[in-house]
């Protein structure tokens, strides 16, 4: 019987070798007979110049707990601001998934929510503020069971939910603008903090108020866009930039092929640092998604000025840049007030590549993010605390190898 098992294991490993050169020659050629890119990309020289006087970088980091019929989640996010006055924030959130659906999307929702408040907390004069991560994931992205369509109803039903448990007493939210404590608006009950809306659930599913709730990831999404838009006003009005960095990014809107930008442009510089010279300027979420104007209008609500913040005044200038030699691309966007003015695409790489290129920098990434990405992660030892704490059955993934540790004793019985 090891046998046997050995041998259908081997397949995995023949299929690969398999694979091996023809995986090899579409990453090393880029798109062959067409060209690596369609794009003339002209990369760069960064020039010295002067950083930003201080800075904030952020990260966050989740963990899900897969009990038995139900999730616990367990988010965390850190920030550090550098400059002459040096200071950190943590922020971190444990509760029950509610209802026991969609775990991934939502807690990665909660996570975000907490970066964008960390990064809300820190936000410099005239400085920056390090968001890791694309912006794309921000202004255009909705939960696999919550399209850009349905968005809007399934909000409309929310509002109204909690303006029923508002009124029953079951939530403390000012019933005539439940939205308002989402956005910071009003001050939460006391003992509450970032992500409101698990609180919430919780609140409403303990009191028998919730019922099946399809609105619940409409709610979750509605904080975040929220808590985004509180960071980016915060910023401009501090004369600060909100720049995301992407180091893994998988975006084909420069060179428009298979493959990702960022590997298309190892191959055509393998060494050197620089930039990609003409950037992206993109003014509302139409231009940044590259949707309609009408399916813009209908995937933001009017509440709270969320559709004119994301359709009409933010914009986004886009572009790649490698900070050391041979170091990763990174995929740079910066999020500016369109109301204040539009830059020219060419205006911003070279800008801010130069500010990027005078902090600190560890393997060609900004020190500080990669800091915050260590504070921010949450370890097995931190996860076996948290389990402990809450006295749940299980440690994280335990089930699992139990399962598959009985599976292998069974078949090798006899």
């Amino acid at each position: 019987m090891k046998a046997g098992l050995a041998g259908l294991r081997g397949k995995l490993f023949l299929r690969a070798i398999g694979a091996r050169d023809l995986i090899a020659s579409i990453l090393a050629g880029g798109r062959g007979e067409a060209g690596p890119c369609k794009s003339d990309v002209k990369w760069g020289r960064i020039r010295g110049g002067e950083a930003w006087p201080s800075h904030a970088a952020i990260d966050g980091g989740q963990k899900v707990f897969e009990m038995e019929g139900y999730s616990v989640y367990a988010v965390r996010s850190y920030g550090i601001l550098s400059g002459e006055e040096v200071r950190e924030h943590e922020e971190a959130s444990v509760g029950l998934i509610i209802p026991p659906q969609g775990d991934s999307d939502r807690v990665s929702m909660y996570r975000e929510i907490l970066e964008a408040y960390t990064g809300s907390t820190l936000v410099p004069e005239s400085g920056a503020v390090l968001m890791d991560g694309a912006a794309w994931f921000v202004i255009w992205w909705w939960p696999k069971d919550l399209g850009p369509g349905s968005y809007l109803g399934k909000l409309e039903e929310a509002v109204s939910a909690l303006r029923r448990a508002s009124g029953r007493g079951v939530i403390d939210l000012p019933s005539d603008e439940p939205l308002a404590t989402l956005a910071g608006e009003e001050d939460p009950p006391e003992g509450w903090h970032r992500p409101y809306v698990p609180r919430i659930l919780a609140e409403m599913y303990r009191a028998g108020e919730l019922g099946e709730a399809p609105w619940v990831t409409a709610l979750e999404l509605t904080e975040k866009l929220l808590v985004y838009k509180r960071l980016m006003e915060t910023a401009w009005f501090q004369g600060s930039d909100v720049v995301f960095i992407a180091k893994t990014s998988k975006s084909t809107r420069l060179c428009g092929g298979p493959l990702s930008d960022t590997h298309i442009l190892r191959i055509l510089h393998p060494r050197d640092p620089g930039y990609t010279v003409e950037g992206f300027v993109s003014v509302g979420a139409a231009e940044i998604a590259g949707v309609p104007q009408e399916s813009a209008i209908r995937a933001y609500p009017e509440d709270l000025g969320l559709r004119e913040f994301y359709v009409e005044r933010l914009g986004v200038a886009d572009f790649y840049v490698r900070l050391s030699p041979f170091k990763s691309i990174l995929h740079v966007s910066l999020a500016f007030d369109s109301y204040r003015r539009t830059p020219m695409p060419g205006e911003i790489p070279p800008l801010v590549s130069s500010r990027l290129s005078e902090l600190p920098l560890a393997e060609g990434y900004p020190a500080t993010l990669s800091l915050a990405h260590e504070r921010a992660r949450i370890s097995s030892e931190d996860a076996e605390v948290v389990a402990r704490i809450l006295r749940l059955g299980a440690e994280p993934g335990a089930r699992r190898v139990l399962y598959l540790e009985g599976a292998r004793r069974s078949l090798y019985r006899g």
